[in-house]
Protein backbone atom coordinates (compact mmCIF):
# COMPACT_ATOMS: atom_id res chain seq x y z
CA UNK A 1 0.00 0.00 0.00
CA UNK A 2 1.33 3.47 -0.75
CA UNK A 3 1.69 6.38 1.76
CA UNK A 4 -0.59 8.66 2.27
CA UNK A 5 0.42 12.51 2.93
CA UNK A 6 -2.38 14.69 3.58
CA UNK A 7 -1.68 18.59 2.66
CA UNK A 8 -5.37 19.03 2.87
CA UNK A 9 -8.72 17.90 3.88
CA UNK A 10 -10.86 15.57 1.57
CA UNK A 11 -13.34 18.31 0.32
CA UNK A 12 -15.84 15.06 -0.70
CA UNK A 13 -16.34 11.11 -0.60
CA UNK A 14 -15.38 10.87 -3.82
CA UNK A 15 -11.72 12.31 -3.30
CA UNK A 16 -11.44 10.04 0.04
CA UNK A 17 -12.69 6.93 -2.46
CA UNK A 18 -10.70 7.58 -4.90
CA UNK A 19 -7.60 8.17 -2.74
CA UNK A 20 -8.54 4.90 -1.00
CA UNK A 21 -8.47 3.47 -4.25
CA UNK A 22 -5.06 4.47 -5.15
CA UNK A 23 -3.57 3.69 -1.95
CA UNK A 24 -4.45 -0.19 -2.47
CA UNK A 25 -3.02 -0.63 -5.55
CA UNK A 26 0.29 1.59 -5.58
CA UNK A 27 3.42 -0.11 -3.89
CA UNK A 28 5.07 0.68 -0.72
CA UNK A 29 7.41 3.59 -2.32
CA UNK A 30 4.94 5.36 -3.45
CA UNK A 31 3.32 8.65 -1.85
CA UNK A 32 0.14 9.87 -2.92
CA UNK A 33 -0.48 14.24 -1.82
CA UNK A 34 -4.00 14.76 -1.18
CA UNK A 35 -6.22 17.88 -1.75
CA UNK A 36 -2.13 19.75 -2.51
CA UNK A 37 -2.94 23.72 -3.09
CA UNK A 38 -0.32 24.88 -5.75
CA UNK A 39 0.70 28.41 -5.54
CA UNK A 40 0.93 29.92 -9.13
CA UNK A 41 1.44 33.19 -10.58
CA UNK A 42 -2.38 33.83 -11.27
CA UNK A 43 -4.18 32.05 -8.35
CA UNK A 44 -3.85 28.79 -5.99
CA UNK A 45 -4.32 25.62 -8.09
CA UNK A 46 -6.67 22.80 -6.19
CA UNK A 47 -5.13 19.16 -7.29
CA UNK A 48 -7.23 16.52 -5.86
CA UNK A 49 -4.43 14.29 -5.75
CA UNK A 50 -0.51 13.97 -6.76
CA UNK A 51 0.85 10.26 -6.68
CA UNK A 52 4.47 10.33 -6.91
CA UNK A 53 5.68 6.87 -8.17
CA UNK A 54 8.56 5.09 -9.27
CA UNK A 55 6.93 6.17 -12.95
CA UNK A 56 6.85 9.69 -12.17
CA UNK A 57 4.28 12.27 -11.38
CA UNK A 58 0.26 12.12 -11.77
CA UNK A 59 -2.14 14.89 -11.53
CA UNK A 60 -5.21 13.36 -10.04
CA UNK A 61 -8.59 15.25 -10.90
CA UNK A 62 -11.68 13.46 -8.98
CA UNK A 63 -15.54 14.20 -10.48
CA UNK A 64 -18.21 12.41 -8.17
CA UNK A 65 -20.42 12.54 -11.49
CA UNK A 66 -23.49 9.80 -12.27
CA UNK A 67 -24.87 9.27 -15.46
CA UNK A 68 -23.74 9.48 -19.23
CA UNK A 69 -20.64 12.04 -19.61
CA UNK A 70 -20.21 12.87 -23.63
CA UNK A 71 -16.52 14.42 -24.50
CA UNK A 72 -16.14 16.02 -27.70
CA UNK A 73 -12.76 17.29 -29.16
CA UNK A 74 -13.43 20.53 -27.15
CA UNK A 75 -16.25 20.30 -25.23
CA UNK A 76 -18.22 17.55 -22.41
CA UNK A 77 -21.85 17.50 -21.80
CA UNK A 78 -23.17 15.97 -18.49
CA UNK A 79 -26.61 14.21 -20.06
CA UNK A 80 -28.06 17.25 -22.18
CA UNK A 81 -26.16 20.09 -20.33
CA UNK A 82 -22.76 21.22 -21.35
CA UNK A 83 -20.79 22.12 -18.92
CA UNK A 84 -17.27 23.28 -18.90
CA UNK A 85 -14.91 20.53 -19.89
CA UNK A 86 -12.31 19.59 -16.83
CA UNK A 87 -10.15 18.28 -19.15
CA UNK A 88 -8.80 21.38 -19.78
CA UNK A 89 -7.99 22.23 -15.90
CA UNK A 90 -6.32 19.28 -15.44
CA UNK A 91 -4.40 19.71 -18.51
CA UNK A 92 -3.25 23.21 -17.08
CA UNK A 93 -2.91 22.05 -13.11
CA UNK A 94 -0.37 19.19 -14.53
CA UNK A 95 1.64 21.78 -16.69
CA UNK A 96 1.92 23.84 -13.69
CA UNK A 97 3.17 21.48 -11.79
CA UNK A 98 5.30 20.06 -13.97
CA UNK A 99 6.98 23.54 -13.82
CA UNK A 100 7.13 23.53 -9.94
CA UNK A 101 9.10 20.48 -9.74
CA UNK A 102 11.73 21.64 -12.22
CA UNK A 103 12.51 24.27 -10.56
CA UNK A 104 12.11 22.20 -7.06
CA UNK A 105 13.44 19.15 -6.95
CA UNK A 106 17.18 19.23 -7.98
CA UNK A 107 18.82 17.59 -10.66
CA UNK A 108 16.04 15.02 -11.52
CA UNK A 109 13.44 17.97 -11.69
CA UNK A 110 13.63 18.72 -15.67
CA UNK A 111 13.36 14.59 -16.06
CA UNK A 112 10.09 13.88 -13.71
CA UNK A 113 7.30 12.85 -16.40
CA UNK A 114 3.96 14.60 -15.11
CA UNK A 115 1.13 13.13 -16.51
CA UNK A 116 -2.96 14.22 -15.57
CA UNK A 117 -5.87 12.07 -15.45
CA UNK A 118 -9.61 12.99 -15.30
CA UNK A 119 -10.67 10.10 -12.58
CA UNK A 120 -14.54 9.56 -12.22
CA UNK A 121 -15.05 8.09 -8.89
CA UNK A 122 -17.58 5.67 -10.06
CA UNK A 123 -17.72 2.51 -12.02
CA UNK A 124 -21.00 3.25 -13.21
CA UNK A 125 -20.81 6.38 -14.99
CA UNK A 126 -21.34 6.47 -18.74
CA UNK A 127 -18.00 7.79 -20.57
CA UNK A 128 -17.96 8.43 -24.48
CA UNK A 129 -16.84 10.63 -27.25
CA UNK A 130 -13.88 12.36 -28.47
CA UNK A 131 -11.40 11.70 -25.12
CA UNK A 132 -8.57 13.07 -27.31
CA UNK A 133 -5.12 11.81 -25.91
CA UNK A 134 -3.64 14.71 -23.77
CA UNK A 135 -5.53 14.08 -20.43
CA UNK A 136 -6.82 10.27 -19.46
CA UNK A 137 -10.19 10.08 -18.73
CA UNK A 138 -11.22 6.82 -16.85
CA UNK A 139 -13.62 5.47 -14.47
CA UNK A 140 -12.50 4.65 -11.05
CA UNK A 141 -11.34 1.18 -11.42
CA UNK A 142 -9.69 1.41 -14.80
CA UNK A 143 -8.14 5.09 -13.33
CA UNK A 144 -6.66 3.38 -10.66
CA UNK A 145 -5.17 0.40 -12.80
CA UNK A 146 -3.70 3.19 -14.73
CA UNK A 147 -2.07 4.97 -12.08
CA UNK A 148 -0.09 1.84 -10.90
CA UNK A 149 0.65 0.14 -14.15
CA UNK A 150 1.56 3.29 -16.23
CA UNK A 151 -0.64 4.97 -19.07
CA UNK A 152 -0.76 2.79 -22.00
CA UNK A 153 0.83 4.89 -24.75
CA UNK A 154 1.55 7.66 -22.46
CA UNK A 155 5.05 9.11 -20.66
CA UNK A 156 6.83 6.34 -18.38
CA UNK A 157 9.48 8.06 -16.19
CA UNK A 158 12.56 6.48 -17.52
CA UNK A 159 15.03 5.73 -15.47
CA UNK A 160 12.86 4.98 -12.79
CA UNK A 161 12.36 7.21 -9.85
CA UNK A 162 14.50 5.78 -6.36
CA UNK A 163 12.69 5.46 -3.18
CA UNK A 164 14.60 8.49 -1.84
CA UNK A 165 13.64 11.14 -5.22
CA UNK A 166 10.40 9.94 -4.75
CA UNK A 167 10.53 11.20 -1.14
CA UNK A 168 11.79 14.42 -2.20
CA UNK A 169 9.57 15.29 -4.83
CA UNK A 170 6.77 14.56 -2.21
CA UNK A 171 8.34 16.56 0.66
CA UNK A 172 9.05 19.24 -1.94
CA UNK A 173 4.99 19.64 -2.78
CA UNK A 174 4.28 19.68 0.84
CA UNK A 175 6.64 21.89 1.67
CA UNK A 176 4.97 24.32 -1.15
CA UNK A 177 1.31 23.71 0.06
CA UNK A 178 -0.68 26.74 0.33
CA UNK A 179 -2.01 26.70 4.08
CA UNK A 180 -3.35 29.88 3.63
CA UNK A 181 -5.59 28.75 0.64
CA UNK A 182 -8.96 27.27 1.43
CA UNK A 183 -11.11 25.27 -0.91
CA UNK A 184 -14.07 26.46 -3.22
CA UNK A 185 -17.38 24.98 -3.68
CA UNK A 186 -19.09 26.69 -6.42
CA UNK A 187 -18.87 30.84 -5.35
CA UNK A 188 -18.23 30.30 -2.06
CA UNK A 189 -15.25 29.26 0.32
CA UNK A 190 -14.74 27.01 3.40
CA UNK A 191 -12.98 27.41 6.52
CA UNK A 192 -12.98 26.08 10.06
CA UNK A 193 -15.16 22.49 10.02
CA UNK A 194 -17.72 22.82 12.38
CA UNK A 195 -19.53 19.29 12.57
CA UNK A 196 -19.12 15.89 10.88
CA UNK A 197 -21.12 14.13 8.59
CA UNK A 198 -24.33 13.82 8.16
CA UNK A 199 -24.82 17.13 8.93
CA UNK A 200 -21.24 18.37 8.29
CA UNK A 201 -20.93 22.10 8.39
CA UNK A 202 -18.12 24.85 7.72
CA UNK A 203 -17.50 27.98 8.37
CA UNK A 204 -17.00 29.91 5.24
CA UNK A 205 -17.44 32.69 2.92
CA UNK A 206 -18.74 34.11 0.08
CA UNK A 207 -16.18 35.07 -2.48
CA UNK A 208 -17.48 38.08 -3.93
CA UNK A 209 -18.00 38.94 -0.11
CA UNK A 210 -15.18 37.74 2.07
CA UNK A 211 -15.94 40.31 4.81
CA UNK A 212 -19.44 38.69 5.25
CA UNK A 213 -19.09 35.77 7.37
CA UNK A 214 -21.46 32.72 6.87
CA UNK A 215 -22.33 28.79 7.17
CA UNK A 216 -21.90 26.30 4.45
CA UNK A 217 -23.96 23.25 5.25
CA UNK A 218 -23.68 20.00 3.26
CA UNK A 219 -25.96 17.61 3.82
CA UNK A 220 -24.99 13.64 2.13
CA UNK A 221 -27.64 12.57 -1.05
CA UNK A 222 -26.60 8.56 -1.07
CA UNK A 223 -26.03 7.96 -4.71
CA UNK A 224 -26.30 4.60 -4.24
CA UNK A 225 -29.71 4.42 -3.27
CA UNK A 226 -32.61 3.37 -4.94
CA UNK A 227 -34.60 6.65 -6.84
CA UNK A 228 -37.37 6.75 -4.00
CA UNK A 229 -34.89 6.93 -1.31
CA UNK A 230 -32.48 9.04 -2.82
CA UNK A 231 -35.39 11.68 -3.82
CA UNK A 232 -36.58 11.16 -0.23
CA UNK A 233 -32.53 12.28 0.42
CA UNK A 234 -32.75 15.13 -1.82
CA UNK A 235 -35.66 16.11 0.36
CA UNK A 236 -34.15 15.94 3.41
CA UNK A 237 -30.62 17.82 2.10
CA UNK A 238 -33.34 20.77 1.19
CA UNK A 239 -35.22 20.92 4.18
CA UNK A 240 -33.25 23.23 5.94
CA UNK A 241 -33.10 26.24 3.61
CA UNK A 242 -36.90 25.46 2.80
CA UNK A 243 -37.90 25.77 6.53
CA UNK A 244 -35.51 28.86 6.97
CA UNK A 245 -37.06 30.79 3.38
CA UNK A 246 -40.51 29.88 4.95
CA UNK A 247 -39.64 32.14 7.78
CA UNK A 248 -38.02 34.77 6.28
CA UNK A 249 -40.80 37.09 6.27
CA UNK A 250 -40.88 36.96 9.97
CA UNK A 251 -37.66 38.77 10.78
CA UNK A 252 -36.60 37.65 14.07
CA UNK A 253 -33.47 37.99 15.11
CA UNK A 254 -33.67 33.88 16.54
CA UNK A 255 -33.61 32.89 12.97
CA UNK A 256 -30.73 32.95 10.05
CA UNK A 257 -30.57 34.53 6.62
CA UNK A 258 -30.29 31.92 3.82
CA UNK A 259 -28.54 33.39 1.02
CA UNK A 260 -28.59 30.18 -1.18
CA UNK A 261 -28.85 25.92 -2.13
CA UNK A 262 -26.33 24.86 -4.71
CA UNK A 263 -24.92 21.71 -5.79
CA UNK A 264 -20.49 21.48 -5.81
CA UNK A 265 -20.54 20.94 -9.74
CA UNK A 266 -17.65 18.16 -8.87
CA UNK A 267 -19.57 16.03 -6.51
CA UNK A 268 -22.99 14.70 -7.14
CA UNK A 269 -23.80 12.96 -3.40
CA UNK A 270 -24.56 16.28 -1.89
CA UNK A 271 -26.17 19.50 -1.35
CA UNK A 272 -24.93 22.47 -0.14
CA UNK A 273 -26.64 25.81 1.60
CA UNK A 274 -25.49 28.90 2.59
CA UNK A 275 -26.87 30.53 5.36
CA UNK A 276 -26.06 33.45 7.92
CA UNK A 277 -22.85 32.95 10.30
CA UNK A 278 -23.77 32.63 13.18
CA UNK A 279 -20.42 32.49 15.94
CA UNK A 280 -20.74 31.74 19.47
CA UNK A 281 -21.49 28.58 21.67
CA UNK A 282 -24.34 26.18 22.05
CA UNK A 283 -26.76 27.56 24.59
CA UNK A 284 -25.26 24.64 27.04
CA UNK A 285 -21.85 26.25 26.92
CA UNK A 286 -22.48 29.66 26.76
CA UNK A 287 -20.73 31.63 29.87
CA UNK A 288 -24.33 32.58 31.25
CA UNK A 289 -25.67 32.80 34.65
CA UNK A 290 -28.42 30.26 35.10
CA UNK A 291 -31.39 32.62 35.20
CA UNK A 292 -30.00 33.81 31.95
CA UNK A 293 -30.31 30.54 30.54
CA UNK A 294 -33.81 30.65 31.86
CA UNK A 295 -34.28 33.97 29.89
CA UNK A 296 -32.54 32.61 26.45
CA UNK A 297 -34.82 29.53 26.75
CA UNK A 298 -37.92 31.92 27.08
CA UNK A 299 -36.53 33.60 23.72
CA UNK A 300 -36.39 30.52 21.89
CA UNK A 301 -39.64 29.13 23.07
CA UNK A 302 -41.43 32.83 21.73
CA UNK A 303 -39.51 32.06 18.18
CA UNK A 304 -40.56 28.91 18.06
CA UNK A 305 -44.26 30.17 18.12
CA UNK A 306 -43.51 32.05 15.71
CA UNK A 307 -42.37 29.09 13.79
CA UNK A 308 -45.61 27.08 14.54
CA UNK A 309 -48.02 30.35 13.80
CA UNK A 310 -46.14 29.54 10.39
CA UNK A 311 -47.23 26.05 9.91
CA UNK A 312 -43.27 24.86 10.53
CA UNK A 313 -42.50 22.38 13.36
CA UNK A 314 -38.46 22.06 14.21
CA UNK A 315 -38.59 18.43 15.26
CA UNK A 316 -34.91 18.10 15.95
CA UNK A 317 -34.35 20.28 18.43
CA UNK A 318 -30.90 19.85 20.62
CA UNK A 319 -28.59 22.32 22.68
CA UNK A 320 -26.48 22.69 19.41
CA UNK A 321 -29.66 24.15 17.73
CA UNK A 322 -29.31 26.89 20.11
CA UNK A 323 -25.88 29.04 19.64
CA UNK A 324 -26.03 32.53 21.96
CA UNK A 325 -24.11 34.77 19.36
CA UNK A 326 -20.67 36.15 21.11
CA UNK A 327 -21.61 39.34 23.08
CA UNK A 328 -25.28 38.46 22.94
CA UNK A 329 -28.53 36.83 25.27
CA UNK A 330 -30.92 35.91 22.16
CA UNK A 331 -30.43 32.68 21.13
CA UNK A 332 -30.15 31.75 16.96
CA UNK A 333 -32.01 28.82 16.40
CA UNK A 334 -30.33 26.54 13.37
CA UNK A 335 -30.51 23.27 12.25
CA UNK A 336 -33.85 22.53 10.49
CA UNK A 337 -33.24 19.71 8.31
CA UNK A 338 -35.95 17.70 9.84
CA UNK A 339 -38.62 20.42 9.74
CA UNK A 340 -41.98 19.78 8.89
CA UNK A 341 -43.10 22.60 6.56
CA UNK A 342 -46.77 23.17 5.62
CA UNK A 343 -46.99 22.24 1.70
CA UNK A 344 -44.26 20.31 2.08
CA UNK A 345 -43.99 16.56 2.02
CA UNK A 346 -42.82 15.57 5.13
CA UNK A 347 -39.72 13.09 6.22
CA UNK A 348 -42.07 9.97 7.42
CA UNK A 349 -40.15 6.81 6.62
CA UNK A 350 -37.10 5.64 5.33
CA UNK A 351 -33.02 6.32 6.70
CA UNK A 352 -34.51 10.44 7.28
CA UNK A 353 -37.35 8.94 9.63
CA UNK A 354 -34.18 6.53 11.23
CA UNK A 355 -32.60 9.19 11.91
CA UNK A 356 -35.20 11.37 13.67
CA UNK A 357 -36.54 8.94 15.67
CA UNK A 358 -32.98 8.24 17.02
CA UNK A 359 -32.25 11.63 18.52
CA UNK A 360 -32.87 11.44 21.93
CA UNK A 361 -34.13 15.40 22.14
CA UNK A 362 -37.05 13.76 19.75
CA UNK A 363 -40.88 13.36 21.61
CA UNK A 364 -42.00 9.89 22.37
CA UNK A 365 -44.77 10.10 19.48
CA UNK A 366 -42.06 11.11 16.97
CA UNK A 367 -39.41 7.97 18.12
CA UNK A 368 -42.94 6.06 17.10
CA UNK A 369 -43.96 7.56 14.17
CA UNK A 370 -42.47 11.00 12.60
CA UNK A 371 -45.86 11.51 11.32
CA UNK A 372 -47.19 11.97 14.94
CA UNK A 373 -45.00 15.40 15.35
CA UNK A 374 -46.82 18.70 16.60
CA UNK A 375 -46.43 21.80 18.09
CA UNK A 376 -46.56 19.69 21.39
CA UNK A 377 -43.70 17.76 20.27
CA UNK A 378 -41.48 20.89 19.45
CA UNK A 379 -42.24 21.70 23.28
CA UNK A 380 -41.41 18.64 24.27
CA UNK A 381 -38.26 18.82 22.41
CA UNK A 382 -37.30 22.36 24.32
CA UNK A 383 -37.97 20.81 27.56
CA UNK A 384 -35.12 18.10 26.75
CA UNK A 385 -32.70 21.09 25.95
CA UNK A 386 -33.53 22.94 29.32
CA UNK A 387 -33.12 19.92 31.29
CA UNK A 388 -29.68 19.43 30.00
CA UNK A 389 -28.64 23.08 29.96
CA UNK A 390 -30.15 23.69 33.77
CA UNK A 391 -28.97 20.68 34.67
CA UNK A 392 -25.46 21.00 33.40
CA UNK A 393 -25.29 16.88 31.56
CA UNK A 394 -26.05 15.64 28.09
CA UNK A 395 -29.34 13.62 27.66
CA UNK A 396 -27.70 10.20 26.30
CA UNK A 397 -31.15 8.10 26.83
CA UNK A 398 -34.47 9.60 26.52
CA UNK A 399 -35.50 7.47 29.63
CA UNK A 400 -33.28 9.68 31.67
CA UNK A 401 -34.84 13.03 31.43
CA UNK A 402 -36.85 13.12 34.03
CA UNK A 403 -33.19 11.88 36.29
CA UNK A 404 -32.00 15.87 34.72
CA UNK A 405 -35.13 17.49 35.78
CA UNK A 406 -35.07 16.47 39.19
CA UNK A 407 -31.04 18.02 39.69
CA UNK A 408 -32.52 21.46 38.17
CA UNK A 409 -32.83 24.55 41.08
CA UNK A 410 -34.93 26.61 42.04
CA UNK A 411 -37.92 24.51 42.04
CA UNK A 412 -40.38 26.15 39.98
CA UNK A 413 -38.26 26.28 37.38
CA UNK A 414 -37.92 22.61 37.59
CA UNK A 415 -41.56 22.40 37.78
CA UNK A 416 -41.80 23.91 34.58
CA UNK A 417 -39.71 21.98 32.59
CA UNK A 418 -41.30 18.89 34.14
CA UNK A 419 -44.65 20.36 32.54
CA UNK A 420 -42.59 20.26 29.31
CA UNK A 421 -41.28 16.57 29.07
CA UNK A 422 -44.47 15.04 29.94
CA UNK A 423 -45.04 11.70 27.45
CA UNK A 424 -48.40 12.56 26.79
CA UNK A 425 -48.85 15.72 24.43
CA UNK A 426 -51.71 16.43 26.25
CA UNK A 427 -50.44 17.32 29.37
CA UNK A 428 -47.54 19.31 28.42
CA UNK A 429 -48.26 23.13 27.56
CA UNK A 430 -50.71 23.83 25.26
CA UNK A 431 -48.18 26.07 23.51
CA UNK A 432 -45.27 28.02 22.67
CA UNK A 433 -46.67 30.85 24.08
CA UNK A 434 -47.74 29.73 27.08
CA UNK A 435 -43.66 27.67 27.67
CA UNK A 436 -42.51 31.33 27.24
CA UNK A 437 -44.82 32.86 30.01
CA UNK A 438 -44.27 30.29 32.17
CA UNK A 439 -40.38 30.73 31.53
CA UNK A 440 -40.53 34.55 32.17
CA UNK A 441 -43.22 33.86 35.21
CA UNK A 442 -40.03 31.64 37.30
CA UNK A 443 -36.84 34.53 36.10
CA UNK A 444 -35.53 36.28 38.27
Amino acid sequence: MATIRKAGPFANEAERRAVAALERALPPNAVIVTNFYLPSHRDTLEIDAVVVSALGVVAVEVKDWRGEIHFESAACYRGAERVEDPRQLVSHKAKVLHSFLRERVGSRGPDVVTNPILLFARDDTRIDGDLGEGVRVARLSEGVGFVARGFPGGRRQSPALNADEIARTADAMCAAHDRRHHRRIGAYALGEKLADPPAEEYRGWELAFPERGLRLARRIVDDLAPPAEREEDVRSAKRHAVALRELEELRLAALPIVYSVFADPNDDAGLWTAYEGVEGAALSDAPLQPMEKVAALARAAEALEACHRKSVLHRGLSPECLVIPAGGSTPRIIRFEFARVRGQKTVAAGRSAGRLKALPNAAPEVRKDPMNASPASDIYSLGTVAAEVLAGERLLEPARVRDLVKKIRPRDVAEVVRKMVEDDPRRRFASMALVAQALWSVHR
